[in-house]
């Protein structure tokens, strides 16, 4: 069955993912991190891009990528297959290294922009690789407050001035947000859309039900919150909206019916306030003048 192809962005910011083929260790050392960041900068002679945010993990990459090209997915892949080739050689190896495609999420405001931009900078905090952001030497967080990081990262200013428009507190205000871990709620869709499998769909299901209406059920949650239930599910699975009918026992019809009208209002969702949108490309278009 072919792929499906990959949604466009008006924005043109991707939360993009790349993990290691098994969730196996594919940077094994601080010289692949590297090379992986060099692949990036080669990619960027020869397409038009920025990076505003990124975290190299020991199995996987997270960046959030900007780009108003038709060019999204032939970034990411360039970058995979470079390293890709990097790695099977150096280890005399011939396999697959990374896990099927690339992941993507479209970034549409800039309310979703600030929540991956945590997500992706508390990711090593969440591994228990380290106590703070900061102490991770392989994310753009350090970037961001000016302490030496690998790569330097285009355009951050414009996001620092979603935190204040007062030029003596973004820093301050960004370091806060970034630390509010316990009041982090951002679902990492990219890893939501790798459920598969019977069981993982049914195991997602129930911890669903379990996480949001300990000790009730199906029937009786069904009765108030029908609609939250089957769009949750056909947003952050891959099931069919008649595999979700039948697992809810509810009519397909129905249940098609809702979900249209979830896909119609989700259109009318804040977008990215033009003038932030323009800064945030600012870089890319004087680049190329």
């Amino acid at each position: 069955m072919p792929s499906s192809g990959r949604v466009l962005c008006e924005s043109g910011i991707y939360h993009t993912m790349l993990r290691g083929n098994e969730r196996k260790d594919i940077f094994l050392y601080d010289k692949d991190k590297l090379h992986f960041v060099e692949g990036i900068f080669q990619k960027k002679k020869e397409i038009d891009f920025s990076i505003h945010v990124y975290c190299i993990m020991s199995n996987h990459v997270h960046l959030l990528l900007n780009t108003h090209s038709n060019n999204f997915s032939k970034i990411m892949r360039g970058i995979g297959v470079r390293y890709a080739t990097f790695y099977n050689q150096k280890y005399e190896r011939v396999s697959h290294v990374f896990q099927d495609r690339f992941k993507s999420e479209p970034i549409k405001n800039e309310q979703q922009l600030l929540t991956v931009l945590r997500y992706i900078h508390n990711n090593p905090v969440k591994a228990h690789l380290v106590d703070h952001p900061m102490d991770y030497q392989w994310s753009s967080f350090r970037a961001y407050v000016g302490k030496n990081p690998v790569f330097s990262i285009e355009n951050i200013d414009p996001i620092l001035k979603m935190f204040s428009t007062d030029k003596n507190k973004p820093l301050e205000k960004f370091q806060k947000f970034s630390e509010i871990q316990n009041e982090l709620e951002y679902k990492n869709i990219l890893e939501i859309k790798e459920i598969t499998s019977l069981q993982d769909r049914k195991t997602y299901f129930h911890q669903y039900l379990s996480k949001h209406w300990p000790g009730q059920k199906l029937e009786d949650i069904l009765l108030v919150l029908q609609r939250e239930i089957i769009t949750d599910l056909h947003q952050h699975t891959d099931l069919s909206i008649r595999k979700i009918a039948r697992l809810l026992n509810l009519d397909f019809n129905f249940t098609r019916k809702l979900v249209s009208n979830f896909e119609k209002n989700e259109s009318k969702e804040p977008s990215f306030d033009s003038k932030i949108l323009k800064e945030l490309s600012y870089a890319k278009s004087t680049k190329n003048a």
